[in-house]
């Protein structure tokens, strides 16, 4: 009988929603975690602690607005989540290696037993407060892009100069672009303008057309627009045990490899704030490695949803098994 290799995928900021306190509510170790978490943010932060609040009360009373648009808030409120399910598959899941998507990296530094739990929450609270920063002094925006035909995307000159680059690939129909406020709602009006007059057709039929919609997002991550940020994280993470990973391996969504050395790591982390995220390839070369079942340790299962899409139409092998934890183990109905 052939053994189950299963990845543990961290999901990143998109992946959050209102009332992830009910998680608090039925699973302790959740609960635990944001504990642990509202301590870390006072001691960081003093009584101003994490954009005003607790993570526990952004747990229980932040609304969509504020979750999506704001990362000090978002992504230490990700993390948080992340661990708590973590801790609490471990004894259920038999994972055999970490990812995480953008900041769901740090989360997967955990499940991999690289970083504490004290650490790991310490980085998620500043990696979300430079990356804020870096986006008060830029106008950075970010756009989805959905069912776009590469020759279309071809067209499209990227690159720093250009002032957009691609921030991250999630599918082959479905990716995002990152960069100057001007160049991305260009981008987007010339999509929206070619593809979207269209009458006549199925909400379903409309949704497969190609279409591109400005993210409700704070800046342009994953990208140039980041790059103010790098110098502090840097600190951050030096300031950080890292450690080999013992628990189970860690695979970096900067190389696309399995990572063992703590510094190599570390160099990972800091270049993935301006790096994209192909988060297609990668799960690609994780079921190539033998990988039969991905689990999404995180809130609402959006990386799940778009990957079961993907094995629909042919594109992910059948035999693999795509979990969403939150809904489909814990039994969460968002």
């Amino acid at each position: 009988m052939t053994e189950t290799r299963t990845v543990f995928v961290a999901p990143g900021q998109g992946s959050q929603r209102p009332d992830l306190f009910q998680l608090a509510k039925r699973f302790p170790e959740v609960h635990e975690t944001y504990e642990a978490a509202d301590e870390i943010a006072l001691e960081l932060f003093g009584p101003s602690r994490v954009g005003g609040k607790s993570i526990s009360e952004w747990a229980k009373n932040g609304t969509q607005d504020e979750l999506a648009t704001n990362t000090v808030i978002t992504q230490p409120l990700i993390i948080a989540t992340s661990i708590g399910l973590i801790k609490y598959l471990r004894s259920r899941e038999d994972g055999t290696t970490a990812y995480g998507h953008s900041v769901g990296e740090l989360a997967a530094l955990f499940a991999a037993s690289c970083a504490t739990e004290e650490d790991t929450l310490k980085l998620s609270m500043l990696r979300g407060l430079y990356s804020h920063e870096a986006s008060l002094a830029s106008s950075g925006k970010m756009a989805a892009l959905l069912n776009v035909p590469h020759d279309f995307l071809n067209k499209i000159k990227f690159g720093e100069k250009e002032g957009v680059v691609v921030s991250t690939t999630n599918n082959p129909d479905q990716l995002t672009i990152s960069g100057r406020k001007e160049q991305v709602e260009a981008i987007v009006a010339d999509i929206r303008a070619k593809y979207q007059q269209v009458r006549g057709m199925t909400k379903e039929e409309r949704r497969q057309l190609p279409n591109a919609v400005i993210l409700k997002i704070g800046s342009g991550f994953h990208s140039f627009m980041m790059k103010p940020a790098q110098k502090a994280y840097r600190e951050s993470l030096d300031s950080i045990d890292i450690s080999v990973p013992t628990n189970m391996n860690f695979f970096s969504n900067y190389s696309h490899d399995y990572e063992g050395h703590p510094d190599t790591i570390r160099d990972h982390l800091e270049r993935q704030l301006i790096h994209p995220v192909d988060f297609w390839k990668d799960i690609g070369r994780l079921i190539a490695g033998g990988h039969t079942r991905i689990v999404e340790v995180g809130p609402n299962g959006v990386l799940t949803e778009g990957l079961k899409e993907q094995q629909t139409k042919g594109r992910l092998p059948k035999h693999v098994q795509l979990v969403a934890a939150e809904s489909e183990i814990l039994g969460i109905v968002s």
